[in-house]
């Protein structure tokens, strides 16, 4: 049983994730072992002194997007809007500067007219590639943004791990969730590490 179990449960998470946190032995156990950014994101948003930088969520977002442009671009190969999304977000992320919050926010409605071009062509898997290209477009709309780029982020997260898989199957769809999860942590670390050691 989780030591920490009323404080989780004060998050009103969904049942099957209480009930997976309920077998971890602390808050620490719960970060370490989650495979899931979406349970991650919703644990910096769950406590307050734990939101996100705005920093640490376009590096999120940068991450999650990149996993997916593939998909896009082996349908669309010429069509470069989401890689400039990206790289527009790693601009901000360098140098934040509001020029280049500026040009991000350009690029997300590049990478988003990017998607219209791709169910526009209609050739194959061209609607879900250029689906895919949300993921990139959500990560220049996090660095643009200057309030909720957690949101961004999370659904960088989101739609990468749904397209750059095409849904394929359960067991690559965790794995790409497990994959995002690990890179959360590698940017995000476990911010109840000290906590369980005082």
């Amino acid at each position: 049983m989780n030591k920490d179990i009323v404080r989780i449960e004060s998050w009103n998470p969904c049942r099957k994730g209480l009930v997976w946190a309920s077998k971890q032995g602390s808050l620490e156990e719960v970060w370490d072992k989650c495979e899931d950014a979406s349970w991650l994101f919703f644990i910096c948003r769950a406590e307050d002194e734990l939101n996100l930088k705005k920093e640490q969520s376009v590096a999120i977002a940068i991450a999650v997007a990149s996993r997916a442009l593939d998909k896009f671009e082996a349908v669309c190969p010429d069509d470069k809007r989401p890689r400039k999304a990206i790289e527009a977000a790693q601009a901000w992320l360098d140098n934040p500067t509001k020029e280049n919050a500026v040009a991000a926010y350009a690029a997300y409605y590049a990478a988003y007219d990017a998607v219209d071009a791709a169910y526009a062509a209609d050739a194959g898997y061209a609607a879900d590639a250029g689906y895919a290209a949300y993921a990139p477009a959500h990560a220049a709309y996090a660095a643009a943004r200057v309030d909720n780029a957690h949101a961004s982020a999370r659904a960088a997260a989101h739609v990468a791990a749904a397209y750059a898989t095409d849904y394929a199957a359960d067991a690559a769809y965790g794995a790409e969730l497990k994959a995002q999860a690990d890179i959360f942590k590698l940017i995000v670390p476990n911010p109840f590490k000290q906590q369980t050691k005082e």
